[in-house]
């Protein structure tokens, strides 16, 4: 059984890192009305993260944006949520009495749309399968109109029976944070792959450290460094591990299990590697492939769902797609759909053509910094948001 590293000094990997002041906010274009945002952003989920630079990008815009929480009592998520922020820009708006005669989005799971008591109706979501639950397209029917942030859930949400007008609002990424390291000439000693991700059958965490593990030698310079979060307390995670008996003689791994990092932590780590990898049954956005890219690794992934509104073979490396099979039935949200069974033996190629072909891949990840930087931020989900309430009467 191959050695696991397993949480070792992880500030050996940022060493080099220093503090960034936020630039002061700009105030642009001007949107007349109160808009109205349901949803949550002191936990960490998810929509959490992405809800907090949806907010404050729409404050830089100059929208009159309200706060209030979407959870609690009752919901699929039931714990309480102050309503402080450490944030200067977020503490002003949750400083804002909330309003109902406006227009109100509602960004979180489609099954709690019915708590958005607005004048105009936004139901704002996303799933990672091939279909929609019946409950969450009942109320996405319920709504004005329904945000997804990609062509991927517009085509799931229409063909699951969702008759209201589905429009398109991406997200973002933090180009203050996630950039490009300086090109120094230097290489590092060993080639770093690395993976970002919550532990769960979605991310197909087996697959990626079998694959690797067989991919590469110990002998290779060559790593995987593996950041996962795992808050599920019934999930021994090293236990876990060591049952899919990985050879001694396979390709190292090292595992940093609930790490805490802040964002510029969090990006030095991409600007630490040479290459993502997420060899994932499927995304709702796939935001640590987009944070990557921003940073200008090259990535390989599966070639299917959200992310391929942003990541192709020009910019990448997708991983083919086998079939699709039956996804987690555990989950009450994907129950009865599909997702992506990624080639591994496809995957084990993309890694070693990788590895071997270095000079291609860092071409291709100037190719998706670029293409990160010029229209995936947060700026432009911002803009469109902006154009899509501008016009609405009520």
């Amino acid at each position: 059984m191959m050695k696991i590293t397993y949480n070792s000094e992880f500030e050996d990997l940022i060493d080099s890192m220093e503090k960034k002041t936020d630039s002061n906010l700009e105030a642009g274009k001007m949107y007349g009305g109160v808009l109205g945002w349901k949803s949550i952003i002191n936990f960490p989920k998810g929509y959490a993260f992405s809800s907090r630079f949806f907010l404050k990008s729409l404050y830089e815009l100059g929208v009159d944006v309200r706060y209030e929480y979407a959870y609690g009592p009752g919901t699929p998520f039931t714990p309480d949520e102050a309503r402080v922020s450490e944030d200067r820009v977020l503490q002003e708006i949750l400083n804002k009495n909330f309003l109902t005669e406006t227009v109100q989005v509602l960004y979180g799971q489609g099954d709690i749309f019915y708590k958005n008591n607005g004048k105009y109706k936004v139901g704002f979501t996303m799933l990672e399968t091939d279909g929609v639950p019946k409950e969450w397209v009942a109320q996405c029917n319920q709504m004005d109109e329904v945000w997804v942030p990609s062509k991927f859930n517009v085509e799931t949400f229409k063909n699951s029976g969702v008759k209201v007008p589905v429009r398109i609002v991406p997200l973002g990424v933090d180009l203050k944070h996630y950039y490009p390291a300086r090109d120094t000439g230097e290489q590092n000693r060993r080639f770093v792959f690395l993976s970002v991700f919550e532990w769960g059958r979605r991310k197909a965490p087996e697959l990626l450290l079998k694959a690797f593990n067989r991919a590469f030698t110990a002998q290779d310079e060559v790593v995987l460094i593996c950041k996962i979060t795992n808050h599920n307390p019934a999930v021994d995670l090293k236990h876990e591990i060591d049952n899919l008996e990985l050879k001694s003689s396979g390709g190292q791994i090292e595992i940093f299990e609930n790490v805490d990092l802040t964002e510029f932590e969090m990006a030095e780590l991409y600007r630490h590697a040479d290459c993502f990898v997420l060899p994932t049954h499927g995304e709702g956005w796939g935001m640590p492939i987009l944070e990557a890219m921003a940073c200008g690794l090259p990535v390989i992934a599966t070639g299917w769902s959200s992310q391929m509104d942003f990541f192709d073979d020009d910019a990448g490396y997708c991983i083919r797609v086998k079939e699709l099979v039956e996804a987690d039935n555990t989950n009450q949200y994907y129950m009865g759909f599909n997702w992506a069974m990624p080639d591994e033996e496809h995957f084990v190629h993309l890694m070693r053509h990788v590895h071997e072909n270095r000079s291609e891949a860092r071409k291709k990840g100037r190719l998706a910094s670029e293409r990160a930087r010029n229209k995936w931020t947060w700026q432009n989900s911002a803009d469109i948001i902006y154009n899509y309430i501008k016009d609405i009467n009520i």
